[in-house]
């Protein structure tokens, strides 16, 4: 996955389908055609509102983002400068938080690089990540953008630990609200796996197109 990664090609589409995907569980009504033809060719379709057009680019923004800094840990300001680049022009205190969530996020950062350091196999790390994941939602350490914020974070420990992005499907929002408000961990985790088979099947279509070996 660290190779694949650095593919302009893979890239180029997890940007599309992870800003697709990221937008529309915020109930953003761009279809994945127009996302892909503002992101690639900057050009916009159709009339659309302008916060969906921000949404899509500030999306874009945090996937390079995460590749320029792949490879560093996530801590407090990395999460602050994700939700700040997610949240840009839609809200004015982007990227801040009071001293109270400074403490409790240093120590949810903590967790979650412990426990990933201490966790062999490679279920056992995304279940660590899913069950930070859920623990982050309920923290809620920002004005806006949390559940974003936590999703692309999902994404960057998933490529971190050298295992197959999670990218929770836009069209699966209710599935995925329920699992976030029961908690229910084990639900979470088989999903997951059979997400992360979706997008290794993503990579394989991608490394065969462009006659790429899987290294």
């Amino acid at each position: 996955m660290k190779r694949i990664f650095k593919n302009e090609h893979y890239i180029s589409n997890l940007l599309i389908r992870a800003a697709y995907h990221l937008a529309a569980l915020r109930g953003n009504t761009l279809t994945q055609l127009e996302v892909s033809l503002i992101l690639l060719r900057n050009y916009v379709p159709r009339s659309m509102k302008t916060q969906e057009i921000v949404e899509i680019i500030n999306y874009s923004k945090a996937i390079k983002f995460m590749q320029k800094n792949f490879g560093k840990k996530i801590t407090v300001e990395k999460v602050k400068d994700y939700n700040r680049i997610i949240m840009d022009e839609l809200i004015k205190n982007n990227g801040e938080i009071n001293k109270k969530a400074t403490d409790i996020l240093k120590k949810w950062c903590e967790e979650l690089n412990s426990k990933l350091k201490n966790t062999k196999s490679d279920k056992d790390k995304l279940e660590v990540i899913l069950e930070q994941h859920i623990k982050f939602e309920q923290i809620y350490p920002f004005a806006g953008g949390n559940g974003e914020t936590g999703r692309i974070l999902i994404i960057d420990s998933c490529l971190d630990e050298n295992l197959v992005p999670v990218i929770i499907p836009g069209e699966e929002k209710k599935k995925y609200s329920s699992i976030l408000k029961e908690g229910d961990k084990n639900l979470f985790l088989n999903w997951a796996i059979k997400l992360q088979e979706k997008e290794r099947q993503e990579i394989y279509k991608i490394l065969d197109y462009y006659g790429l070996e899987d290294n």
